[in-house]
């Protein structure tokens, strides 16, 4: 039967799963934790620095104490009920409070001029006085503040006063005055001070303007009342001149007759225009034969009846007998007789009353020149009166403005017995017992948490600003650079110590270089390498020497061929590479054997280095040492400044770049890799150099733990 699964097989199994990524915008504390541990002695060099000199200035720092008065300001109530109460401005008191005038008296009262505190020239000058202000003045870029209160001493005790002073108000009318100062008394005393000498200020400043306008206002009355008697006695000469002329009489007698006269004119107006009415229908009545007048006289009565029997008896006659009848005759006989009694009579009454017509007109005429007269009186009259009315007018005037100013002489008079507002001291400045602000313990400590962010804040400023190569992970990926590995920081030299490398940490560090070197090269090593960098001092002879020496040991024989100029000048250095150039000597006489490793080595020799047109004097080399059965190593100078360089890279099977670490810039990588590759597909391989381990391991790259503590006999 098949089993699906053995006894030791799991019935399932799943894969692990992937770890989270990490995302590179999260905070990581570990860095910072890194920073400080690689700035460490920067951070604590800045933080001692900053604290030294913060220290005299802490070591000046005096306890100072301060005290408070409150108190309430209102107004006085007024005696005159009319008068609204005028509430204070509390910012108008604080001004007041702040003046000059009273710090001055303060100052005086209290003797403030005797205390160092105030007047700096009453102060010894001690040495840590004076290094606080060379301190300050460094600070300050040594320039010297030209202060004309410099030189008044006054001026200084002022300002040092004001800068203790503290004046301000709390809701309503509610004041309050602080002062600071080193001695306790001293800060409750000033306020008490100044709250006193502010309430006789303002009853001082406030009697003089009373003083000053009760003596101006006494003068304004003693005018005022020459100006009331002067106006009486003009109404009284008026009055006088009136009576002496004769020209008064009764106003009120005459405005009676020129009303009578008026309702007389009235009246005969009316009658005059009645007599024109009646004469116009007379005159009607006798010419046009119009109808009969009205109000006529009872004869003409009688004989218009008369006549209208007449008439009637003449139409019926002359109905019944014709006009050839003789009583016809007589009976309009008669009739015409009683229309002339009609007409005499209409024109004697129109004579009468033309005539009472012409009486009316003569009235009317006198009573005209009569209410003349009487208007020309009361005009007289009343012109007079007028005058009189103004001047004691003004009179009044005159006295109502007097009695003004009096009744102003008699309220200032009573302000004046008034004190000028209510004051009440809600809490007097006591005696503090504990001083105010921090003590020196704190300013030290303060300064040094100052000290040592600024120490942070630098570190963090180099960190930002370190633009070098510490670790393969920064190096650019548009280069198409191999890393190969790091080497460590040694004490070996190549030149001056004839044997491998004895350094265990250099050695591992070394062979994984070569071990990587060799994975590159598809599992053996370049019989033709060139070692260059990027910058002079990156270690470019140390990492050729180091791996010349150990492919020595390993049983390979290596020439080594150095085109850099050594680091101490000597007047008479060995042949080599420059006289081969200048065909000065054979190969084979210019190589020099080193006695204990067996390593050749080709060194610089003396003089200029001819410059490259071709490479058959490289090929040259090459040749030589392929017969001989050599691996070459040249080591030339940096690539960014040498064309001979680049020329030695075409020839060369491969190329090792040296990066300096903490030393190469990152920004020059990628243009030496360019310079290096000229043209061709294979990567440029690189090996950082002069690594220090520890540092290396603060940071957070993923090869910081690339150099772990091991010890000598673990080794292999």
């Amino acid at each position: 039967m098949n089993q699906l699964s053995g006894p030791n097989t799991p019935w399932m199994k799943y894969a692990e799963p992937e770890p989270a990524p990490v995302n590179e915008a999260d905070l990581d504390v570990m860095m910072i934790v890194r920073l400080i541990r690689r700035r460490k002695r920067l951070i604590l060099g800045v933080t001692v620095l900053l604290s030294l000199l913060a220290l005299p200035m802490i070591m000046q720092i005096k306890p100072v104490y301060q005290a408070e008065a409150r108190f309430m300001i209102q107004p006085v109530l007024s005696i005159d009920p009319s008068q609204t109460e005028n509430p204070l401005a509390p910012g108008d008191e604080m001004e007041r409070l702040g003046a000059h005038s009273l710090a001055e008296t303060v100052v005086a009262d209290l003797g403030l001029a005797e205390r160092p505190e105030f007047n700096s020239e009453l102060v010894p000058d001690s040495a840590m006085t004076k290094f606080a202000d060379s301190v300050k003045a460094f600070f300050a870029g040594g320039e010297e503040a030209s202060d004309d209160l410099s030189t008044d001493p006054n001026a200084q005790i002022l300002q040092a006063f004001y800068s203790k002073l503290s004046v301000g108000a709390q809701a309503g009318s509610i004041l309050k005055v602080g002062f600071t100062s080193q001695d306790p008394q001293l800060a409750a005393d000033v306020p008490n001070k100044m709250i006193e000498n502010y309430i006789s200020q303002r009853t001082r400043e406030r009697d003089d303007r009373l003083n000053d306008a009760l003596t101006l206002l006494q003068a304004r009355i003693t005018d005022q009342r020459g100006r009331v008697d002067k106006a009486d006695a003009d109404v009284q000469k008026f009055q006088e001149a009136e009576r002496a002329s004769g020209a008064g009489g009764d106003v009120l007698a005459f405005h009676s007759r020129l009303d009578q006269l008026n309702g007389q004119l009235a009246d005969l107006q009316n009658r005059r225009t009645d007599l024109r009415a009646t004469i116009a229908t007379v005159d009607a009545a006798l010419y046009d034969n119009g109808p009969a007048p009205l109000s006529e006289t009872p004869v003409l009565a009688d004989l218009r009846k008369s006549l209208q029997v007449q008439s009637s008896e003449l139409r019926r006659l002359t109905a019944m007998f014709g006009d050839a009848y003789g009583g016809v005759q007589a009976q309009r006989a008669r009739v015409e007789e009683i229309e002339n009694s009609i007409n005499r009579e209409l024109t004697g009454w129109a004579a009468s009353m033309q005539a009472q017509l012409t009486h009316l007109e003569e009235e009317e005429a006198s009573l005209t020149a009569t209410r003349a007269s009487v208007q020309d009186q009361i005009a007289r009259l009343s012109l007079s009166g007028l005058q009189l009315a103004s001047l004691t007018r003004q009179a009044a005037t005159q006295s109502e403005l007097l009695d003004s100013y009096e009744k102003t002489k008699r309220d200032y008079e009573a302000v004046g017995a008034q004190p000028p507002f209510t004051i009440e001291i809600l809490a007097p400045a006591t005696v503090p017992l504990w001083p105010e602000g921090r003590g020196k313990k704190v300013a030290l400590a303060i300064a040094i948490v100052v000290s040592v962010m600024a120490g942070l804040t630098l570190a963090g400023l180099v960190e930002l600003s370190d633009r070098t190569v510490r670790s393969a992970q920064q190096l650019p990926p548009e280069a198409r650079l191999l890393p190969l590995g790091m080497l460590p920081k040694s004490k070996w030299r190549g030149r001056a110590q004839r044997h491998a490398p004895t350094d265990s940490r250099l050695l591992i560090a070394l062979r994984g270089v070569m071990l990587a070197m060799t994975n590159a090269h598809g599992g053996s090593l370049p019989h033709c390498l060139m070692v260059t960098s990027v910058q002079p001092g990156d270690g470019a002879r140390f990492v050729a020497r180091a791996m010349a020496s150990e492919l020595m040991a390993g049983g390979q024989n290596v020439l080594l061929v150095d085109t850099l100029p050594g680091k101490r000048r000597v007047k008479a250095a060995p042949a080599g590479l420059a006289e081969y150039l200048r065909n000065e000597g054979r190969l084979t006489d210019l190589i020099t054997r080193d006695e204990v490793s067996g390593l050749r080595v080709l060194e610089r020799g003396n003089g200029m280095l001819m410059p490259l047109r071709d490479s058959a004097r490289i090929d040259g080399i090459l040749d030589h040492a392929r017969i001989l059965g050599l691996s070459v190593i040249f080591v030339c100078p940096p690539v960014l400044g040498s064309a001979a360089t680049q020329q030695i890279a075409t020839a060369a099977r491969s190329v090792l770049l040296v990066l300096g670490w903490g030393k190469t810039p990152l920004d020059r990588v990628a243009l030496a890799a360019e310079k290096l590759r000229n043209g061709r597909s294979e990567r440029v391989m690189t090996v950082l150099n002069g690594v220090n381990p520890k540092a290396h391991a603060l940071y957070s790259f993923r090869d910081a733990a690339a150099f772990p503590e091991w010890s000598k006999s673990d080794a292999w």
